[in-house]
């Protein structure tokens, strides 16, 4: 380095900066830099000694540091003269300070040492790294912003740092280990390193975590202090270093290497230092678990092994973590260790060694998880036999040592030991690999299970499990013999149990029979249960019938489940033991001494059976059935022996015991029963020995049992069965041989359960019959026995009845039900409340019966009332129609089903029913048949049938004699309320009864709502539909009734009575005061008297004080909010009528206050009890807070201030409550201010009295309260009301004052002042609202009104700029009643004062600077802009108010004298200010004002366009020509558009005028090519509509120039478009003036229009074009023919374009202009030439344009005259052939285009068509018809045809029909040629020849439909149906194969049967008939649902259709195969 370098370097040291000593600014930590400049040496060191001895009053390590950084010496050293040994030496002292009192950082004794360091030895400047170290564990404090000179340093900045500077980093970690150097040598106390250490963690870690890849260079920038925090022995050093290695583990995967340093240094740690040890560990744990498995070596686990509290805090760990990394890595060590320990080793120790003692702990004490416990046993195992031929000795000690450990591990994971060794069986082929396992297997407690068989080389455990029985067989024989002498102790008792009973499950006979015996010899030591489970189980599984060598097993079993070990002392095990082997006792077959009948007889004769009661007798009996019964009849005599001995013995027992026989019996058929032989056979005896003792039961067991015996039966009974036996024994008979043959087993099952069924039917008993002769049965009254009894009817009726409606063997169930009406529904009576109950029963949410009724169930149900109706006699239907019978209203429940098939039903039977017409109901059920369509459709219907019928019957009584509409609802009313009848059903009617309202109803429902509000009190007892019966009939509560509260006094009772009852028995149901709450609605209320309101207004207002319950008082309060109330009720409820209401003098007040002293003085209180309670009082207030609808609001006024002066009185109450009291009746009168006077201005005096308004009690709410909230609504009320009653607020001011200056001098404190503040702000405001208009008039009159007026609106300006804030709407609210005001304040002078204060406010604001400068040094920048905008919005609305203009038109004088200079003044400085902020315009165009100023000018534009208004139009005009001669493009073109604006009004020009205005083109179109010419082209545009139709000569030259302008090549986009708008209207003006300009503007426009990209870019162009186009067009149309071929292929191309792109509506709205255009303006000699020779142009390549070509012949066509067309027709018609032949000549494949271009052309066709006559039509159509049969290749023109003949016969609906005779032919052809059952050729040969054929088909059909529809003329004759029936039909057939679509298809035709008219029946018939020969046997699927139809059929009225009906049946006879009269 040169000298020069050197001196340079020096020179650029801190201590060479020449203003280091005389600068104003002096670093500091503590002092402003200024002030710090101020302090001497002296100072700093005082204070830097102050804080050391204050530091060492903390720490007296610091003493060290006196004697040098703190001595007096230091005060003369000047560290920048001093040699560099010195500077280091200072340097290492400065750093070990500031590392030693970093911990003290934030402490004042610190702050002030550093602050001496600073100003001593400039540590800010030379040890800069140091300070940073010392301060940066703080810095997000304030402190470290002042070491900084900056602000707090973010964390998340610091961590991006730390990562991203890796320098930064190590410094961080540099810190860290500097600080503990430092403190190491002053033996400190470590913990004042805990910050530091701290820091370091958080920072390193958060670090580590936010870097996206932690690479290799941050792991070995962080190894080393890694290394050093592990080998400190600091805590938190450590503690920090963990968090740090954790954190790597997680974020990255290192090498193996760096993995296993990491973990030797851990483990070291824990050894060397065992500080911490759960952490090491948990570090350890999470290094091995986020690391490759296998990279940590051996070294780390001898120094674990070292470590002295290893398990304990492994156990601990484990219980909430998972330590199972560390033990997958130290286990298989450990193992390893323990099993290789030499032998000398094991010989000297004779204690145990270390590393099995610690395995042994592990396993006692860690829980071995996740596979662990495998893994140990294994490495035990596997490390055990791989020893190299060990000696005995060797293997002894070993297993001497090992023993305990093999022992624990197996008591606390056997299964993981069993797993191994089970395992290693199999795989040992060396001798001594077999040794060694021996010797490992006798270690183990239950090494007998591995002990190998001599017979089977294998293990004893394995040869139980061997696949070949033999060796099963002999290891269970090799186990009998272990057992004989007692249980072996190597053999685990579990083992043993395990090993019987799982080889007791075996499938070899041989073997079960040695498990047997082996069981037999250690039962003492089994569970009883399990032994007599495993013997049933076996007992169950064997069947005889197929493995007779079972037979001694099962014989052996039974005798061993009669040992009498089995049942020793548990008689109920053996007892149930008996009841488990009755299913083994019936017999199933009939050959002698077969195995099963050998069972049998073992079973009976054994020990257990013969013992029990219900089986005695029964071994002999059987020997005797045995002995003498024939083989042929042994089958059904032995069961039946057998049910009768049962039975018998039943019969013998106690009623207890045979009661506990049945049940237990029960309970053994209920169990479920295989589907084999024997299974079945035992439950069918059982059951039937069941019913035999059915009948000897008591009447309660009676039903429990026949209940139970059912529920078995049903799950069978749903399938059908067929049979001839007639009894049980021979059905069982028949079951029994069927099921040994294997054929019909199921069914001959099902035989037998139907037999059983009728058994069970007639052994059924009803308990007692007394309850058949109520009117209902009703569930909810009947008694627990009769509801079980109706129960099982049910439930009878449920599986008879399906069962009889399953096909042709339903038979045997109608039996079933016919028994089941004889024996339990004898008379008809009963039969129908039976059935009334099943109705309904679906509504019943108790379920009583517990039985679920479906919809399918009571749709049964119904038909069959309707067919037991159809057979009684007119008696029995009388009965049952009549008002005793429960059926009518039952089946009007129906009818309200939300099923349409219950309702259709329900129908049916009230048909049937409407027979008795005697019945009180009959005018109801009359009246609903009569809707039966309609109520089949809506289940709502009958609710609105029956409300008609209540309004009928109310308006006109029917006659005396007979029944009534009127009486038969009463008759349902009653019947609803009556006794008898179910709730639900009750609910049911009520609801179909909800628009039948009135004061008779609800008389009539009273007794009902007062029982049900007395039964409600009965939580208990009160049912679901009883409470919403409660809320149906409070519904009745309504408008209609509302009089009868007033004429019945009970019925208003009844109503406050429910009002009252608080009881709510169900959660989800409201209880009936909510109900009745929620009746009080706004119409219902409306409809009361007052006195009737007033007491429910009472009520309601008592509930809420006496409620506790949130719920009512909800639902108080909304209800009350919906109520349009008189505001006087309420009034009366706040203070009662007899007590003044509000003392309106101070005497009075003054009087009122002294008696209340002297009544408290004399000790005798206020009559409080008189006044209403503050608690009702404020609850009511409470809900007036925010009442809308309240009528006479100022009732209120009186009392709610005879409240507040009551609640001022000293005996009111606690004076906290009471502050919330007056601030409600604050409120209240608040808001009745504001409702009589929304927007604050007086009320009339006959609404509202000023005399009302008591202001002192007010202010006495302001002195004697200390709340803030009660003083704002006071002060928020004397402002209101100073808005209504000024007057009286200004004459009591004084007073009010008064008071406050008392106050503020009693109580001189800032509240007081807050209140007068507020005061004033509230009250004076409303007080000078209305007066400062007269005020502020009255002032500027005085001064004189042309000299201040402009002063004291500009005044206003900057009082509204300065002082308006809040948000943008507050804001608008403010500007625009202030300048209502301001307008209101200038108008009260005249005109000429006014129009000088707006010359000078503009001459004001001209002087003003753009933006703030000294001169305005009050105000901001954006306040100065706020006042300039305002006051040239104030200028322009003034200028446009009424009121100014209405000033104007009265002035005298007009536009003459001193007004008119006034407007010329104005307009000349408007016109300045306009030029002055024009010019800041351009200055601030890049400045963020430059908004602010552009608003500006548009704002001074409008003032400029509102002066013009004022100006005569001859002035306006010179105006105009000298602004638009202007320099400033900006001011030219607002000169425009005023122009613009002037000529679109509708103003009567004078010629004068006009000739001045047409001078001002010349000026125009020199504009026009400059700046803002699109401007002037359209004020050219606007002069010439004006004036251009009287003055063509003058625009031509503006033609011209147009002209130029859109032809111009350069031309911007815009300004030819408006030069294209121009031409537009200039032609439309000059007409033929304007030809000569066509030769250039028509190709100018067509290339503008021509196809390029860019053509959509610029819309607005494209449109100007099309306009200019369209009114050229338009105006010349005899002069475009040259172009007209270019014209229309543009049009149509930009049409297409514009359909197909986001185009704007204007542009497609200019083209259809354009194309009507040319469609009614040329020529047809012109036009349809040139569109044929335009469609030839287009089909090859432009197909898409054909749509528009079309559209404008069609439009062209449509405006053709009759000759017209039919000069042209031939000419039409030769296009159209070639139009319609499209398809056939450029189809191409794509059909959906050729679609739609085919149907363009037929459009167009329709439209000449519907011109045509009936003479000229016809050629056309049959020259068209010719047309498409000439051969085409591929047949396409009929598609094309038909297709026009479909859209023919829509347009022309019938008469069409006039011309389709001939199509008849053709289309019965086509339907043939289109059936792909008919044929195999296709109609089209093409690839889509499908497609065009349904195409074809679909045109064909849709023309058929078409032509039938609009038929009129009998088109469809006898021969063209016949020509078309078979084809119609055979396409139905070959379009619906599904068999789904032809049951929908005959469904519909079906229901054309019962149509009104007899052809419509009889052409269904032949429909039906047609399709029966179509569908052939196929038909058979159809035929259940036509054959009900066919029967109703077979009883028309019409012979024909009843002819028809038998050939129809005949025909399906003939077609099916089979007869059909049987169905009949």
């Amino acid at each position: 380095m040169t000298s020069l370098a050197h001196q340079l370097k020096r020179l650029a040291l801190p201590q060479n900066d020449p203003g280091l000593f005389t600068r104003r600014d002096v670093s500091s930590l503590l002092f402003d830099p200024k002030y710090a400049a101020t302090m001497d040496r002296n100072t700093f060191y005082a204070l830097g000694c102050t804080g050391l001895e204050e530091l060492l009053g903390i720490e007296p390590s610091f003493e060290e540091f006196q004697d040098t950084l703190f001595c007096q010496a230091s005060m003369m050293l000047e560290r920048s003269v001093q040699s560099k040994e010195i500077n280091e030496k200072l340097d290492e002292g400065i750093s070990l300070f500031l590392s030693r009192v970093s911990p003290y950082f934030l402490l004042k004794p610190a702050q002030k040492c550093l602050e001496w360091l600073i100003h001593r030895f400039h540590i800010q400047l030379y040890n800069m790294d140091s300070l940073l170290a010392c301060s940066l564990p703080y810095h997000e404090t304030k402190t470290f912003s002042r070491v900084k000179s900056g602000v707090p340093l973010a964390r998340g900045t610091l961590i991006t740092h730390c990562y991203k500077d890796l320098s930064f980093m190590d410094f961080i970690c540099t810190m860290v280990s500097k600080a503990v150097k430092a403190h190491s040598t002053a033996n400190t106390n470590s913990s004042h390193l805990r910050v530091v250490f701290s820091f370091y963690a958080s920072t390193i870690v958060s670090a580590l975590d936010a870097v996206e890849n932690v690479t290799d260079t941050i792991i070995s920038k962080l190894l080393p202090f890694v290394q050093k925090g592990l080998k400190s022995s600091l805590i938190d050093y450590k503690a920090a270093t963990y968090m740090i290695v954790c954190q790597l583990a997680v974020k990255v995967v290192m090498e193996g290497s760096l993995v296993n340093t990491l973990a030797l240094h851990l483990s070291k740690s824990l050894v060397k230092e065992p500080v911490l040890p759960k952490e090491g560990l948990g570090s350890l744990i999470v290094l091995l678990q986020n690391q490759k498995e296998g990279s940590v070596g051996p070294k780390p686990f001898g120094h674990l092994c070292c470590v002295g509290s290893l398990v304990e805090n492994l156990q601990a760990m484990a219980a909430a973590h998972d330590v199972g990394p560390l033990l997958r890595y130290l286990l298989p060590h450990l193992v390893h260790s323990v099993v290789a320990t030499p032998f000398d080793e094991m010989e000297q120790d004779t204690e145990v060694p270390p590393h099995v003692s610690l395995l042994e702990s592990i396993v006692r004490s860690v829980p071995l998880s996740k596979g662990l416990d495998h893994t140990v046993g294994r490495l035990l195992l596997v490390e055990y036999l791989a020893q190299d031929q060990p000696s005995a000795d060797h293997i002894a000690a070993l297993n001497r040592h090992l023993l305990p450990l093999v022992r624990l591990f197996e008591s606390k994971y056997c299964g993981a030991l069993d797993g191994v060794l089970s395992g290693h069986v199999c795989d040992l082929a060396v001798a001594e690999q077999k040794q060694l396992f021996h010797h490992f297997i006798s270690l183990s407690m239950s090494s007998g299970k591995y002990k190998i068989l001599g017979e089977s080389d294998t293990s004893l455990l394995l040869s139980l499990q061997h696949p070949l029985p033999s060796v099963r067989k002999l290891a269970l024989e090799h186990l009998t013999g272990l057992l004989s002498s007692g249980p072996p102790e190597n053999l685990e008792e579990s083992f043993l149990r395990e090993a019987l009973l799982d080889r007791m499950k075996d499938d070899v006979p041989e073997v079960v029979a040695a498990a047997l015996k082996a069981l037999e010899g250690y039962m003492d030591h089994l569970d009883p249960e399990d032994t007599v489970s495993s013997l049933l189980s076996l007992l169950e599984r064997a069947d005889l019938s197929l493995a007779e060598q079972w037979l001694p097993v099962l014989q052996d079993c039974v005798r061993v489940l009669s040992d009498p070990r089995i049942g020793r002392g548990n008689a109920e095990l053996s007892e149930r033991l008996g009841w488990r082997l009755l299913p083994f006792l019936p017999v199933t077959t009939d050959v002698p001494n077969s195995p099963q009948l050998q069972l049998a007889t073992c079973v009976a004769s054994c020990p257990i059976l013969a013992q029990h009661p219900l089986t005695q007798d029964w071994a002999q009996e059987l020997k005797v059935v045995v002995d003498q019964c024939s083989e042929t009849a042994f089958l059904q005599e032995v069961n039946t022996v057998l049910v009768s001995t049962l039975t018998k013995n039943l019969a013998l027992m106690e009623p207890f015991s045979k009661r506990s026989a049945l049940e237990k019996l029960a309970m053994l058929v209920e169990q479920p029963h295989g589907s084999g032989l024997r299974e079945r056979t035992a439950y069918l005896v059982l059951t039937q020995t069941l019913l035999q003792g059915l009948g000897q039961t008591s009447d309660t067991h009676h039903l429990v049992t026949a209940q139970r015996i059912y529920t078995c039966l049903e799950r069978h009974l749903l399938k059908d069965a067929d049979g001839a036996p007639t009894s049980f024994s021979e059905y069982l008979v028949v079951y029994l041989e069927k099921g040994k043959e294997g054929k019909g087993g199921s069914r001959a099952y099902l035989q037998v359960l139907i037999s059983l069924l009728r058994g069970f039917i007639s052994s059924l008993k009803c308990p007692d019959p007394s309850f058949r002769g109520d009117v209902w049965w009703n569930p909810e009254k009947l008694d627990t026995s009769t509801c079980c009894y109706l129960h099982l009817l049910c439930r009878l009726f449920c599986v008879t009845i399906s069962g009889a409606s399953r096909g042709p063997r339903e038979w045997r169930y109608r039996d079933l039900m016919k028994l089941l009406f004889e024996k339990h529904l004898a008379t008809p009576t009963d039969v129908f409340k039976f059935l009334c109950v099943l109705w309904g029963y679906g509504t019943n949410q108790g379920d009583q019966l517990d039985v679920r009724v479906g919809a399918v169930l009571q749709t049964q149900a119904l038909y069959v009332g309707q067919a037991l109706l159809a057979a009684q006699p007119a008696a029995t239907l009388s009965a049952l129609a009549s008002v005793e019978s429960p059926v009518v209203p039952s089946l009007l429940c129906c009818l309200c089903s939300p099923l349409r098939e219950v309702r259709r039903a329900a129908i049916a039977v009230l048909d049937k029913l409407s027979l008795a017409e005697d019945s009180a109901f009959q005018p109801i059920v009359t009246r609903l048949l009569g809707n039966t369509e309609e109520i089949i459709a809506d289940p709502a219907h009958l609710s609105q049938a029956l409300g008609v019928l209540s309004e009928e019957a109310s308006a006109a009584p029917g006659p005396p004699s007979g029944p009534t509409l009127g009486a038969a609802l009463q008759q349902l009313l009653q019947t609803s309320q009556s006794s008898p009848c179910p709730s639900y059903t009750a609910v049911t009617l009520l609801r179909a009864l909800d628009h039948v309202n009135g004061e008779s109803v609800l008389t009539a429902l009273m007794p009902m709502l007062d029982w049900l509000v007395v039964q409600s009190g009965q939580a208990l007892t009160f049912l679901r539909s009883e409470a919403q019966l409660t809320q149906l009939v409070l519904g009745k509560y309504n408008e209609e009734a509302a009089p009868l509260l007033a004429k019945n006094q009970a019925c208003l009772d009844l109503f406050v009575q429910a009002l009252k009852s608080p009881v709510q028995p169900y959660p989800d149901v409201p209880s009936i005061q909510v109900m009745a709450l929620e009746q009080i609605t706004k119409s219902f209320f409306s409809a009361l008297g007052e006195k009737v309101q007033q007491q429910l207004l009472g009520v309601m207002f008592d509930l809420l004080v006496q409620s506790q319950v949130a719920l009512v008082s909800n639902t108080i309060s909304s209800v009350f909010k919906g109520l349009a109330i008189d505001a006087e009720l309420v009034a009366k409820e706040l203070v009662p009528p007899e007590k003044p209401k509000v003392t309106v003098t101070v005497q009075q007040t003054r009087r009122s206050t002294m008696q209340q002293r002297k009544a408290q003085e004399s000790g005798e209180g206020m009559p409080e009890e008189e006044a209403v309670s503050w608690q009702r009082v404020t609850l009511i207030l409470e809900l007036l807070q925010h009442k809308k609808k309240l009528k006479r609001a100022q009732a209120l006024v009186p009392p709610l201030f005879t409240l507040l002066s009551r609640s001022l009185q000293p005996t009111a109450g606690a004076q906290g409550n009471m502050d919330y009291t007056k601030q409600l009746l604050l409120s209240c009168l608040l808001n009745v201010c504001q409702k009589l006077s929304p927007d604050g201005g007086p009320v009339a005096p006959d609404i509202l009295e000023e005399d009302k308004f008591n202001l002192e009690l007010v202010v006495q709410c302001v002195r004697g309260s200390d709340m803030p909230q009660t003083h704002h609504h006071a002060l928020l009320l004397l402002g209101t009301v100073a808005g209504i009653f000024p007057d009286k607020v200004l004459h009591n001011i004084m007073p009010i004052f008064t008071f406050m200056g008392a106050n503020i001098m009693r109580l001189d404190d800032s509240y007081s002042f807050q209140v007068i503040n507020k005061t004033v702000r509230s009250v004076i405001p409303a007080l000078i609202k209305h007066r400062r208009l007269p005020i502020l008039s009255e002032l500027v009159a005085t001064l004189g009104a042309p000299r201040f007026l402009w002063v004291l609106l500009l005044l206003l300006f900057k009082q509204h700029a300065t002082t308006t804030a809040g948000s943008a709407a507050d804001k608008d609210v403010a500007l625009e009643r202030d300048l209502e005001f301001w307008i209101s304040l200038c108008c009260t002078f005249d005109v000429a004062p006014q129009l000088t204060s707006v010359v000078k406010i503009l001459q004001y604001l001209m002087g003003l600077p753009q933006d703030k400068e000294d001169e305005v040094p009050a105000h901001s920048s954006k306040e100065l802009r706020h006042f300039k905008f305002l006051s040239v919005n104030f200028t322009a609305q003034l200028l446009a108010s009424r009121s100014f203009i209405g000033k104007l038109a009265d002035t005298p004088g007009g536009d003459g004298g001193d007004d008119g200079l006034l407007k010329l003044h104005l307009l000349e400085e408007t016109l300045r200010y306009i030029h002055t902020v024009a010019h800041c315009v351009e200055d601030n165009s890049d400045k963020p004002t430059a908004k602010f100023w552009r608003a500006l000018l548009n704002k001074a534009y409008d003032v400029l366009d509102k002066v013009n208004s004022l100006l005569p139009t001859d002035t306006f005009i010179t105006v105009m020509k000298g602004l638009i001669g202007n320099r400033l493009p900006s001011i030219r073109r607002k000169a425009m558009e005023l122009l613009n604006n002037k000529l679109q009004q509708k103003t009567k020009w004078e010629e004068p005028q006009v000739a001045v205005l047409l001078s001002l083109s010349d000026d125009l179109l020199s504009i026009v090519g400059r700046a803002h010419g699109q401007t002037a082209l359209y004020s050219l545009k606007l002069l010439c509509r004006n004036f251009g139709a009287d003055h063509r000569e003058a625009f031509v030259p503006v033609l011209r120039r147009a002209v130029e302008v859109a032809t111009a090549a350069g031309e911007e986009k815009n300004v030819a478009g408006s030069a294209l708008l121009c031409i537009a209207e200039v032609a439309a003006e000059l007409k033929t003036l304007a030809i000569p300009q066509l030769p250039r503007l028509m190709p100018a426009l067509l290339q503008t229009m021509a196809e390029r990209k860019d053509l959509l870019s610029n819309e607005i162009y494209l449109l100007s074009a099309v306009t200019a186009l369209q009114r050229v067009t338009e105006t010349l149309p005899h002069f475009i023919s040259p172009y007209l071929h270019a014209t229309v292929s543009q049009v149509c191309r930009i049409t297409r374009l514009a359909e197909t792109s986001s185009a704007s509506p204007q542009l497609s709205a200019r083209l259809a202009s354009l194309r009507s255009t040319l469609a009614t303006k040329v020529a047809p000699r012109v036009l349809l030439p040139t569109l044929a020779k335009i469609y030839n142009d287009m089909v090859p390549a432009k197909q898409s344009h054909l749509g528009a070509l079309m559209s404008i012949l069609k439009a062209h066509i449509t405006h053709m005259e009759k000759d017209q067309l039919n000069s042209h027709q031939s000419e039409l018609t030769s296009f159209f052939l070639t139009a319609l032949d499209f398809r056939a000549q450029h189809c191409q494949g794509d059909l959906e285009k050729t679609a739609e271009v085919e149907g363009f052309t037929i459009d167009c066709l329709l439209a000449m068509v519907m011109k045509l006559s009936e003479v000229t039509f016809r050629p056309l159509f049959f020259k068209l018809f010719d047309w498409c049969k000439t051969a085409t290749e591929g047949r396409q023109r009929l598609l094309t045809f038909y297709r026009l003949a479909d859209c023919l016969a829509e347009r022309l609906k019938g008469l069409f029909v006039l011309f389709a005779g001939n199509l008849v032919k053709p289309f019965s052809d086509l339907l043939q040629q289109t059936n792909v059952a008919k044929t195999d050729e296709a109609l089209f040969d093409s690839e889509d020849g499908v497609e065009k054929s349904a195409m074809l088909l679909r045109y064909v059909l849709d023309c058929m439909f078409k032509i039938f529809l609009y038929d009129t003329q009998h088109f469809l004759s006898k021969d063209r149906a016949e020509a078309l029936m078979g084809p119609l039909v055979d396409q139905f057939s070959v379009a619906m194969a599904d068999d789904t679509k032809w049951k929908a298809l005959n469904y519909q035709i079906l229901l054309k049967t019962r149509h009104g008219s007899s052809k419509v029946r009889f052409s269904a018939l032949l429909m039906v008939m047609e399709l029966a020969r179509k569908l052939r046997e196929n038909y058979m699927v159809l035929l259940p649902e036509t054959i009900p139809f066919l029967a109703e059929l077979m009883e028309d009225e019409s012979e024909e259709v009843e002819h028809q009906v038998q050939k129809v049946i005949q025909e399906m006879e003939n077609i099916l195969g089979e007869p059909l009269q049987s169905y009949f």
